[in-house]
């Protein structure tokens, strides 16, 4: 009976101390890089092209079907 009361504890107070130390870890971050500056460029690219065309293909469907907006 005490032996099974100190298992308890003792997983109690590691579930406890590992949840406050979890946040911690998670939130750690590498150093700045030395250019923060860099040039926004791939991804966001594609991203802006597809935004592109994809209103260029809006704007085609409502003017063939006879409503501009």
């Amino acid at each position: 009976m005490i032996q099974s009361k100190k298992i308890r504890l003792l997983i109690s107070l590691l579930t406890i101390a590992l949840i406050c130390l979890l946040p911690s870890l998670a939130m750690a971050q590498a150093l700045p890089p030395d250019n923060p500056d860099a040039p926004i460029d791939g991804g966001l690219s594609l991203l802006l092209a597809a935004g592109v065309g994809y209103g260029v293909k809006k704007v085609r469907d409502n003017r063939k079907k006879g409503r501009v907006e």
